[in-house]
């Protein structure tokens, strides 16, 4: 009886041992198969071959000018010579930038545009929440990857690949929602211009929707406020490559100050109407009296 158990449950360990191996071989045989599928999937933009020289790249030529006939040519009267006809190269990771991807051509937002400046500004950046810096076409610069945008691209072609673009999309967002102020892709430079024209508030303001949050993180960054309430707002930012709707406390320490999208109105005196008719009609009886002594 013992010996029957035995034998049962060594064939159990039996049968496990080969499902375990027979899962392992095909899993292996299907990522052998996989295999050359991810690497086309992977194939560089560059348009070179990738090649290292070897000593098939070159072959030994006559360099020797003496040819008197004691002369016996040796080793120094030879020169290797590269005869590959190609360039040496190893793929790095901006071989595998395709500069074609993710490229805008038309800029104009596809939101309708009204009268209303601080509805158009807010429309236009809710338009552009999940909008991401691509990930296939990107430069390479002091070995940072950075992805293209369109927002760059929009405002010059040489911004198309920058490490900071938060206020390239706030410049965005206000252009295309026509507001009056100068584009710039440098926060510090918005927010002095936002000061020059006198349409800057500090920390303590409250804000309304479309206005323009400054506020730092590890660097002074700009965003667009959608909505306020008593205590809170509801911003739409740049983070982490990506737009984005956040909440923020209206007493978040990390608020700097605002800009005022759309000027307030001064307030309009109107004439009093009153007035001017007893004017009138203290002005009448002496223009009868003229027209009585005539």
């Amino acid at each position: 009886m013992k010996n029957r158990k035995a034998f049962w449950e060594n064939n159990s360990k039996w049968k496990t041992l080969v499902r375990i191996l027979s899962f392992v071989v095909v899993f292996c045989t299907s990522y052998a198969l996989i295999l050359p599928a991810i690497t086309l999937a992977s194939e560089p933009f560059c348009g070179l071959e990738e090649h290292e020289h070897n000593s098939e790249c070159y072959e030994e030529t006559l360099v020797c000018e003496n040819e008197e006939e004691e002369h016996v040519h040796d080793a120094t009267c030879y020169q290797e010579k590269l005869v590959c006809g190609l360039e040496e190269h190893k793929h790095s990771d901006i071989c595998f930038s395709d500069r074609t991807a993710d490229v805008v051509q038309d800029f104009n937002t596809k939101v309708d545009i009204t009268k209303d400046i601080r509805k158009n500004i807010v429309n236009v950046a809710v338009n552009e929440i999940g909008y991401e810096a691509s990930t296939k076409n990107y430069d390479i610069v002091d070995g940072q990857k950075l992805g293209y945008t369109k927002y760059g691209a929009w405002y010059n072609e040489d911004t198309k690949y920058e490490a900071k673009w938060d206020t390239l999309f706030t410049s965005y967002v206000l252009d295309q929602a026509l507001v009056n102020v100068r584009s710039e892709k440098d926060t510090g430079k918005l927010q002095k211009h936002f000061v020059d024209l006198g349409q800057y508030e500090n920390a303590s303001y409250k804000p309304e929707a479309g206005d323009v949050l400054f506020f730092t993180e590890d660097d002074l960054k700009s965003g667009i406020v959608k909505e306020v309430s008593d205590s809170q707002m509801v911003i739409i930012r740049e983070e982490n490559k990506k737009i984005v709707q956040k909440n923020v406390s209206l007493t978040d320490s990390r608020i700097t100050g605002y800009g005022i999208t759309v000027k307030k109105q001064e307030p309009v005196v109107k004439e009093n109407t009153e007035t001017k008719e007893e004017v009138k009609k203290e002005e009448a009886p002496e223009e009868d009296s003229e027209e009585a002594d005539r």
